[in-house]
């Protein structure tokens, strides 16, 4: 048999004490994604036995902001796994940054996912970017949205309603200021 025809799995090498690939040797187990059998790691070549249990997937109970509106949601996460405010999870209706999380009739910062727990998220996918600038005695705003990535530099261009402005000033959530920042800090972009 050549190295070529073993079906293979990425573990933590027990030798290499690294995550590596390894070569599926025999798999007693072939339910799920459980797995009980002999690999050989294809970096040290070293054989061991080896035995990984499928986690239990649990369903929480999700709130998403998404503007001005809320709707009602699952989350779908290993049983165990840690859930913490400021994380970003990926889920079917974008990117979802969690910004608090219930327990009963107490609100923590993070928490070991179980059953019985709500947490409340904003979808981060695009971000609404607030712009002003002005004009003669006024200022007038405008807003965009970018990717939760996006990155506004001062001295930079953008345009907006076949006009470009450049970036003069950078406002950060929580008051700061800036010279460069990610969308999703933004609070407002001044540009002229």
């Amino acid at each position: 048999m050549t190295k070529e025809e073993f079906e293979q799995i990425w573990l933590p090498c027990k030798y290499c004490e690294d995550e590596k690939i390894h070569d599926i040797l025999k798999n007693r187990n072939k339910k799920n994604n459980s797995f009980d059998g002999i690999v050989k790691c294809t970096e040290c070549e070293n054989i061991t036995t080896r035995t990984i249990k499928e986690k239990k997937m649990i369903e929480i109970k999700l709130l998403i902001s998404d503007g001005d509106k809320t709707h009602k949601d699952i989350l779908k996460v290993e049983e165990g796994d840690y859930l913490q405010i400021g994380e970003r999870v990926l889920h079917p209706k974008g990117t979802l940054e969690i910004t608090r999380i219930e327990k009963g009739d107490k609100n923590i910062s993070q928490i070991e996912t179980q059953k019985g727990i709500v947490v409340w998220t904003r979808n981060i996918s695009e971000i609404k970017v607030n712009f002003s600038f002005n004009e003669g005695e006024y200022t007038k705003t405008f807003y965009k949205k970018y990717s939760f990535e996006e990155v506004f530099k001062i001295g930079s261009n953008i345009t907006h309603e076949n006009r470009r402005f450049k970036i003069t000033n950078i406002m950060l959530k929580g008051g700061k200021k800036s010279k460069m920042a990610m969308a999703n800090d933004v609070a407002r972009i001044y540009c002229k």
